[in-house]
């Protein structure tokens, strides 16, 4: 907080103009064809399966925007993403040699969404826009337990995930009065790991879920102000 406000206490804007006059506020869409990753995989039996890699992530955003007045600015944001997918998830197998038992449990993944806080700097001048971000998600699935490979219990749990990424954004923006619709296209490097998990059985659970969000964006916001 203290590198956003002396952020926001340099460049050449106006200082005697209030500082909700000096910001403008953005709103936008992209979807993204991201990185699939070992959890959003289809369970393989053989050697060797070939699986479409990647995944389509939906994600709105909202931001206010500060202007230097040097052709440069900060940009603070939230963002949300969701996805549906009803392939992958997680395995886990135990062997209890003492009891003469073994467990086995399940978890399909269904779907997942990510909340994001993300801060960039934006050259106006070239329209690159550079950040890094924050990200929390939760995935919803069906867990099985099973003893002895007898199904003994089935119910919907959720995993809770932190991490982070950057992202690079291309941007151009087509003026019409004070309203600014920018088409722009996005390279992400972005995830999050299981923190969390609402199961019963949490603790044995050998893997944690990981979530990947990096890909290649398109989108395309409008932005109100100066």
């Amino acid at each position: 907080m203290v590198m956003v406000f002396l952020l926001l206490s340099a460049g050449e804007v106006n200082q005697d103009v209030p500082l909700w006059k000096k910001l403008s506020y953005s709103i936008g869409y992209s979807g993204g064809l991201c990185w699939r990753g070992k959890d959003l995989m289809p369970y393989c039996p053989y050697m060797f399966c070939w699986e479409w890699p990647f995944y389509y992530l939906h994600s709105i955003e909202l931001s206010a925007i500060y202007p230097f007045g040097n052709g440069e600015g900060i940009e603070v944001g939230v963002g949300y993403g969701w996805a549906y997918w009803k392939e992958g998830g997680l395995r886990t197998d135990i062997w209890d040699y003492s009891d003469d038992l073994d467990i086995h449990l399940r978890w399909a993944i269904d779907n997942f969404k990510a909340f994001s806080l993300y801060l960039s700097f934006i050259n106006f001048k070239n329209g690159v826009d550079i950040g890094i971000e924050i990200i929390w998600s939760k995935a919803k699935g069906k867990e099985r337990y099973y003893e002895n490979w007898d199904l003994k219990e089935s119910l919907i749990t959720y995993r809770k995930g932190l991490g982070g990424g950057a992202r690079i954004s291309f941007q151009k923006a087509l003026i019409f009065e004070n309203v600014h619709l920018i088409p722009y296209i996005q390279a992400r490097f972005a995830m999050s790991r299981e923190i969390d998990s609402s199961s019963p059985w949490k603790e044995i659970w050998k893997d944690r879920l990981e979530l990947f969000f990096t890909g290649v964006y398109v989108g395309i916001k409008i932005k109100l102000g100066v």
